[in-house]
């Protein structure tokens, strides 16, 4: 999950001490997106420094906790706001608009969709993007209110609200960016433009559009002159644009009924066994999906006047799904996008079911729904909350909503792998994984548990496992099989396992999970006194055969030459071994500072420490260079130079 290389290895947010240098190097630690997740970034080693320097899971969650109560105070008064600017007719005269406010509040909050955000730990960026776009909608509309008094200084405090917005909220997550379209859903659904001077409210037609219309000219600008920022979002995917487009009609179908019917059992971290649209037809569902959106976009086009709800409605969820459910290469679904978006659904659902009591000849008994509507969400929210709770509980509860999800298998498979006894069943978790998917990584995972038993066939594992372990009934074995007790057939089945990883590496294209991988397996071979249960010339041909099938544009390439580059001189060919460094250098000229830090490292283990030196001067004296970098140049110039001492960057 990115809670591992965005908190757990990454060294940035995991500083030794308050400086600024090191609150810097936090600040800009997390290259995720176009913007960096900087403020984040900077809270996760915040926290780091104020608990002992120490990861503690409650402690991250509960600062993830007290965001999202923040949130709700702010979604508390933005709608608030906005019930009180609201047009005529939204709401029916007579109804008690702090209730209103607090169960529409409330069904935002409870909702179980809303647990990824908060759980989950990296997924503040989520949550601390939405809080600014909360704060900034709310100074929007104190400031739009101020317009219909006749007051300037209104403007400032709008413009306050882009700003915030815009400029904190982007600096959490880039969906912030969206903020003017959000606005936008506001205005030509729900606001009331009758209250506004004619001299004000003209400006601000102008500001919506200037707003919407010139970041809009600009990205479709910057795509088009630089086609190659798409491409590489879908240089590590299995799908192409057009397959995304049409399965993100269906997700956004899914996600609105997850949020009408709360089935937790449909709910999950994983949905890669959500299958992808690979024609209009394939899956059937996916024309029904976009003929049901372009129907319904009509009818609210249509019927704006008449329906200012529904306008709200799509107007929103798609504003708010904008930058994640289209074009650009991300993974299909999370649920933590809906953050922002069931705003939409709980305001509409809020408002209508007020109505029906309003209108009810029975209003007495239809209050009651309100508790019950809120009981069910908060039990069902709890409940949900108790399966984060233990590891294994969760892996358990992913594993049975989502039997098909490869990697719901694979990390049941790491759970199973911490108690020896559980080897037979951590090998066919790796097994479901690879077979429900066509990655390469659980079946690595495989080898090495064959080659483990092969090596060791009196070990502990052997013994615990021997009285699981099937011959199978037939002996033309495949990568598929089950672990199998006869050595021949062990050997065999690594073998077909081998030859499966082969096949693959040449189709799937190199992804952060195969990369880690391998770079783990690279790390371990240089790690005395432990077995890797991986032959090191093994390694060697995965990691060359996956550089020949990978694209030099794919942006782990410059990362997978450097574990080639420790292979190589980790079995005496220094030549290539510098070779491969140079080509990652020339083709990531920003990670210069941590090649050269390798090429030091590789002088260091020849002996050649004049060269070593020379290296890291380089990078220490680069100012371009990262500051983790420099500090780890540091560290090493200090057991190269005694003289020299570490200081704190």
């Amino acid at each position: 999950m990115d809670d591992a290389p965005n908190i757990l290895l990454n060294p940035a947010v995991q500083p030794d001490s308050f400086s600024f240098n090191n609150l810097m190097m936090a600040f800009n630690g997390n290259s995720s997106g176009p913007l960096g997740r900087k403020l984040p970034s900077l809270s996760f080693a915040l926290e780091f420094l104020l608990h002992d320097r120490q990861f503690d899971p409650f402690w991250f969650k509960l600062t993830n906790l007290i965001i999202h109560i923040v949130n709700l105070v702010l979604v508390f008064v933005l709608t608030r706001f906005l019930l009180m600017s609201a047009r005529p007719g939204i709401v029916e005269k007579g109804t008690n608009l702090l209730l209103l406010t607090l169960v529409i509040t409330a069904f935002w909050a409870l909702h179980p969709l809303q647990l990824t955000g908060v759980l989950y730990v990296v997924q503040r960026m989520v949550s601390m993007a939405a809080l600014f776009v909360f704060a900034g909608l709310i100074f929007y509309l104190v400031g739009r209110r101020m317009l219909t008094h006749d007051r300037k200084s209104g403007w400032w405090v709008i413009a306050s609200g882009y700003i915030v917005a815009m400029g904190l909220g982007g600096l959490c997550k880039e969906s912030a960016l969206l903020f003017p379209a959000l606005v936008v859903a506001l205005e030509i659904s729900l606001l009331d433009w009758t209250q506004l001077p004619a001299s004000s409210a003209t400006k601000l037609k102008w500001l919506l559009i200037i707003s919407i219309t010139i970041p809009a000219i600009i990205v479709v600008a910057y795509l088009l002159s630089h086609p190659e920022f798409l491409l590489l979002s879908y240089a590590e995917r299995d799908f192409t644009v057009g397959q995304r487009l049409l399965t993100q009609a269906r997700v956004g179908w899914f996600y609105i009924s997850l949020y009408a019917i709360p089935q937790t059992a449909r709910m999950g971290l994983f949905h890669d066994d959500f299958i992808t649209s690979t024609g209009l037809l394939q899956p059937f569902t996916t024309l029904p999906a976009l003929v049901a959106i372009f129907l319904i976009i009509a009818w609210a086009i249509w019927q704006r006047k008449k329906a200012p709800l529904l306008i709200f409605f799509v107007g929103w969820f798609i504003a708010a799904h904008a930058m994640e459910s289209t074009i650009f290469g991300l993974e299909m679904i999370y649920e933590h996008r809906n953050y922002v978006a069931i705003y939409a659904m709980s305001l509409v659902f809020g408002v209508l079911l007020c109505r029906l009591i309003k209108n009810s000849n029975n209003a007495g008994a239809m209050k009651v729904l309100f508790p019950v509507i809120l009981g069910v969400l908060a039990l069902t929210t709890y409940s949900r909350a108790q399966t984060w709770a233990d590891q294994t509980v969760f892996a358990h509860f992913q594993l049975r909503n989502h039997p098909e999800s490869a990697r719901s298998h694979n990390s049941a498979a790491l759970v199973s792998d911490r108690r020896q006894e559980n080897f037979v069943n951590t090998y066919n978790h790796l097994r479901m994984s690879a077979l429900y998917s066509g990655s390469v990584v659980p079946l690595i995972g495989m080898y090495k548990r064959a080659n483990l038993l092969i090596k060791s066939p009196d070990g502990k594992e052997a013994q615990t496992v021997a009285s699981e372990r099937i011959e199978p009934e037939n002996t033309d074995l495949s990568w598929n099989t089950p672990l199998p007790a006869e050595m021949e057939s062990l050997i065999k089945l690594k073998s077909e396992i081998s030859a499966e990883i082969d096949r693959r590496i040449d189709k799937t294209r190199l992804n952060a999970q195969l990369y880690n991988c391998l770079r783990q397996n690279g790390d371990c071979l240089n790690t005395s006194n432990t077995d890797c249960f991986i032959q090191p010339e093994q390694l060697q041909h995965w990691v060359l055969l996956t550089m020949k099938s990978t694209t030099e544009n794919n942006k782990y390439m410059s990362r997978l030459r450097l574990i080639a580059a420790k292979l190589y001189a980790y079995h005496g060919n220094i030549d290539l071994a510098l070779e491969e460094l140079e080509k990652a250098t020339m083709s990531d000229p920003e990670s210069q500072g941590l090649f050269l830090i390798q090429k030091a490292g590789l002088y260091k283990a020849l002996g050649l420490n004049s060269e070593a030196i020379e290296y890291l001067n380089q990078v220490k004296n680069d100012p371009d260079t990262k500051t983790i970098e420099k500090k780890s140049a540091t560290r090493m110039l200090s057991t190269l130079e005694p003289s020299i001492p570490e200081t704190s960057m």
